[in-house]
């Protein structure tokens, strides 16, 4: 009552057990090769399956056909026909079915031929597999996008400190030409001012000498003037000496009248 399924099956159930182990494998292999066979025409490594470039190649041409498996054995792919480990018996159009009997009861198990090339047993493994792979790359994309977008940025800023580098530096050149434009300026009005103020004190000095002349002038004149009046007082003063004397020494005349 303890026996195993193996026991009761026998030699043939244990064929049929290892002609589905060898299936089982033989499908992975296959479904792992075409997904090589695809990862170059997806822009994948063969080997990393990361996007190229990665550290195997650098671009998609560098991918040769040594990176790529050989194609697995006939019996491995498509044309491969499990019925053959199979009891002969007399399927139904799309279904396969075998008998066993275990303790004292007949049971018969049916199967799907047209559902076993679609479903493995490990397809949700492979998908879960796909989606996170797929996740991955979009968390690559994303961070590839993200540093592309910090180097646009980081290009802007540097362009437009370049600009405003450009702009201040054509200012600073520019203010630069404006001072010396007017230090020369500056050094021309000097040199007109210089000279003009030495005509000022030519003329200055000019006009001082006339007026130090014309006071020495009038000074002359003035002196002149009161030496000459100190003269006319000593003569007036000498004819006034004369008429007193004159005065006082003068003798009456008698004037007859004539009738």
């Amino acid at each position: 009552m303890n026996e195993s399924i193996d026991d009761i099956l026998g030699l043939k159930g244990r064929e049929i057990q290892q002609a589905f182990d060898e299936l089982h494998r033989n499908e992975i292999k296959s479904k792992v090769y075409e997904l090589k066979l695809k990862m170059p025409h997806l822009g994948r490594c063969p080997i990393c399956t990361l996007p190229v470039p990665c550290k195997h190649f650098s671009s998609k041409s560098k991918i040769s056909k040594d990176h790529v498996e050989e194609p697995l054995l006939t019996h491995t792919i498509e044309c491969f026909d499990f019925t053959d480990y199979l009891p002969k018996i007399i399927p139904e159009p799309n279904k396969r079915c075998f008998k066993v009997r275990y303790k004292g009861q007949n049971s018969i198990y049916n199967f799907d031929y047209n559902l076993r090339n679609t479903s493995l047993p490990n397809e949700k493994r492979l998908k879960r597999l796909e989606n996170i792979e797929s996740y991955r790359e979009y968390k690559l994309k994303r961070e590839k996008e993200k540093i592309n977008f910090l180097k646009e940025e980081e290009e802007c800023k540097k362009k437009h400190a370049e600009h405003a580098d450009i702009a201040r530096q054509k200012y600073l050149k520019k203010q630069k030409e404006k001072v010396q434009e007017y230090n020369e300026c500056l050094v021309n009005r000097i040199e007109k001012i210089k000279a003009i103020v030495g005509k000022d004190e030519e003329k200055r000095k000019v006009a001082e000498e006339r007026k130090v002349k014309y006071y020495e002038e009038q000074k002359m004149k003035l002196e002149e003037y009161y030496l000459k009046k100190e003269i006319m007082k000593k003569i007036a003063r000498e004819k006034v000496l004369e008429l007193q004397e004159e005065v006082v020494n003068f003798k009456p005349i008698k004037i007859k009248h004539v009738l």
